[in-house]
Formats: C-alpha cells, sequence, structure tokens
C-alpha cells in the first residue's frame, strides 16, 4: 500500500493551482469509471475552466485587473475591522471605554456573513454598504473604539470598487455573474480536498486499483512542492538583498 502525501495547494497561487488542476485531471483519467471519482473529477474541471476565463477577463480588461487588486484590499480591511475589534474588546482591563465603544462597533460587524470576503463581489458590495451605513449611525462608537482609519479606508476602497464596476459596466464588458478568482479557487481546492481525500482511503482498502494513480500524483505534489520551496526560496533572498543595499 502506498500513502497518498499531502496535497500543498494551500500556499500555491491560482495560476498553480490551474496547473495542479490539469494535472490531476490526467493522471486519473484512469478511475473515471468510478462515480465518485468522476463527480469530483467534473467539479475541478467546471472550475478549471471559469478559472481559466477569469484569466482571461484579467488579461484582457483594465477594469477587471484593478478589481481583483480592489477587491483584495476591501477583504483585508474587513479582515483588519474584525481583528481590531476583537483586540479592543479583549483589552477591557486596559480600556474600559474603548471596550466597550468596541463592543458596539462589534454588533454591526457580526451582522457581516462570516464568509463575506469569498463571496461574489455584489454580494459582498451590498454587506459592506450596510456595513458602511451603519457605521455612520453609531459615528461616536467608531471612532472611540479606535476603528474610524479603518472604516474610512474601507469607505474609500469600496468607492473606487463601486466606480471601476460602474466604468466597466457602461463599457460593455462587465459581466454580472463573474465571480472572483479567489472564490473559483477555493472551489477548485474543495474538489481537489475530497478527491485526493477518497484515494487516500480508497488506496488503503484497495490498492491495486488506486496504487498507480497515487504514485503518479505523489510525484506531481513533490514537484510542485519543491516549485514552491524553489519560489519562497529566491524570495527571501531577494528580500535580504534588498534590506542589506537599504543599510
Amino acid at each position: 500500500m502506498i500513502a497518498l502525501k499531502k496535497n500543498p495547494h494551500t500556499s500555491l497561487t491560482p495560476e498553480l493551482i490551474a496547473a495542479m488542476s490539469r494535472d490531476i485531471l490526467a493522471k486519473t483519467l484512469s478511475l473515471d469509471s468510478d462515480p465518485f471519482v468522476k463527480l469530483q473529477r467534473a467539479a475541478i474541471t467546471a472550475g478549471l475552466t471559469e478559472l481559466n476565463e477569469a484569466f482571461h477577463r484579467v488579461q484582457t480588461s483594465a477594469f477587471t485587473a484593478t478589481r481583483e487588486q480592489l477587491d483584495g484590499q476591501r477583504d483585508a480591511i474587513v479582515i483588519a475591522i474584525r481583528l481590531h475589534i476583537r483586540a479592543a474588546i479583549a483589552q477591557y482591563m486596559i480600556d474600559k471605554t474603548k471596550a466597550d465603544q468596541a463592543k458596539v462597533v462589534n454588533s454591526i460587524v457580526k451582522k457581516l456573513d462570516s464568509n463575506v470576503t469569498n463571496m461574489s463581489y455584489d454580494a459582498e458590495s451590498t454587506q459592506i454598504h450596510a456595513l458602511l451605513a451603519a457605521s455612520e449611525k453609531i459615528s461616536g462608537a467608531v471612532d472611540e473604539s479606535g476603528s474610524t482609519l479603518l472604516f474610512s479606508a474601507l469607505r474609500t476602497v469600496q468607492g473606487k470598487f463601486d466606480k471601476v464596476g460602474i466604468d466597466k459596466d457602461a463599457s460593455g464588458e462587465f459581466t454580472h455573474n463573474a465571480r472572483p478568482i479567489r472564490v473559483i479557487r477555493g472551489d477548485i481546492t474543495e474538489a481537489i480536498d475530497t478527491l485526493m481525500s477518497f484515494l487516500r482511503s480508497s488506496a488503503k482498502h484497495v490498492p491495486v486499483k488506486f496504487d498507480s494513480v497515487v504514485i503518479a500524483l505523489n510525484e506531481m505534489i513533490d514537484r510542485f512542492a519543491a516549485n514552491q520551496q524553489a519560489t519562497e526560496t529566491r524570495e527571501e533572498t531577494a528580500k535580504k538583498v534588498t534590506e542589506l543595499a537599504a543599510e
């Protein structure tokens, strides 16, 4: 029995996820007669098709590329707001007033869907607009909680995001049903995880049927892990060189 190795996809870029998906589809083709494998391969195929279309949109449209960038910024700010509010509440013994006001702000932040940063553009925008409108009604608490700058930054980025959407809509390029790359990537990795888990379990019980596929997948996993490590090493080296040059 050969064990299937852990997949390093969580640290891979969307481009590498696409490459890995193609490899997985090729290496599991012989198992397509299995109903469960067939189902997960279909999910990966559908996700890969959508991801390739998203790549094309980004490459051919300045609007889409800018929107992707702004979407990442607003996601980061939403996460920062959540962390800031939690930290302020947790430090009750240091600043009671700030903690109490942070609880007030948290009452509106909690209304955001827990998965808001993985929603479609329009769905996330709707929730952010609701949050910003609610924050204006408790501006005093926002200020006392120390989160004014974060809410201001979110308002600015969301405004830019909305404008790009309006401009793109007017240009005729806008696709209302298009999903962000990060969301599509999440669906693909979920399908990959489900397939890998099934293969890992099945290989223990029917090694004759699955071992050759597991061997091929392990070779693929080693290759992607090595490439990821090499990339991280290059980035770390470049960072050190930059730091040394700045001294």
